[in-house]
């Protein structure tokens, strides 16, 4: 497997080193189903990467690969007055709507997110433009075309509060609250902790952010309120 990436992240045959253990990826409590490239981690920074055609689908953002320029774009729609992400750039009674663009070269250690805000009427109203640093580089696979990114630095630009599990190999993005869809399922905390095995002071600690669900019961929670 060639990759485009520098010297300085090969080991000394010149060769790359990643570990291809099994990677599970939950985005706001579903599990994100990876069709021929899996996500994997590397190595060298310990981060994980994932190719970027699923992980754009399921934060509803739409995404371009440069190859020539080799610059991996992800962009979504913001309401810059309620600070929410949309997917349409038009919306009725929306005045102003923001392209809100997050941009990774492959091999470098930087990403950029540029904004261009705009009224219903298609007229610019403002653009700006800032840089951030990365400890872990985007990858393209020579070989095979695939594309990866650190899903940290992409999910947490787009408002995604991301975590690790270690041990389970599990990586969880969510923008919702266990309180939010858990009323908009009409589920009361009692109801949900019969479901879930769990006792009610179990859902209220959650939902008050007090603690988190351990991992083995993300999976339950994802099936529960899906």
């Amino acid at each position: 497997m060639r990759l485009e990436i520098p010297p300085q992240y090969q080991d000394t045959a010149g060769t790359f080193v990643h570990q291809t253990a099994d990677v599970t990826v939950i985005v706001n409590d579903k599990k994100i189903e990876f069709e021929q490239y899996k996500p994997y981690i590397f190595n060298r920074d310990n981060r994980v990467v994932v190719p970027i055609k699923e992980i754009a689908t399921a934060i509803g953002a739409e995404v371009v690969y440069d190859e020539e320029k080799n610059i991996i774009t992800f962009s979504k729609r913001y309401d810059i007055n309620n600070g929410a992400f949309y997917d349409d750039f038009f919306d009725d009674g929306k005045e102003f709507l923001t392209l809100y663009q997050v941009s990774f070269r492959c091999g470098e250690l930087a990403y950029w997110v540029y904004l261009e805000t705009s009224d219903n009427n298609g007229n610019i109203a403002g653009q700006g433009e800032w840089f951030g640093m990365t400890d872990c580089i985007s990858i393209h696979n020579i070989d095979t075309g695939a594309v990866f990114v650190p899903i940290k630095y992409v999910a947490e630009e787009f408002g995604y509060t991301v975590t690790w599990d270690a041990k389970t190999a599990t990586v969880t993005l969510s923008n919702e609250n266990i309180k939010t869809i858990r009323k908009s399922k009409g589920l009361s905390q009692q109801e949900l902790a019969v479901r879930l095995n769990v006792v009610r002071q179990t859902i209220s600690k959650w939902e008050q952010g007090l603690s988190v669900p351990d991992s083995d019961l993300l999976i339950s929670i994802s099936e529960v309120l899906e």
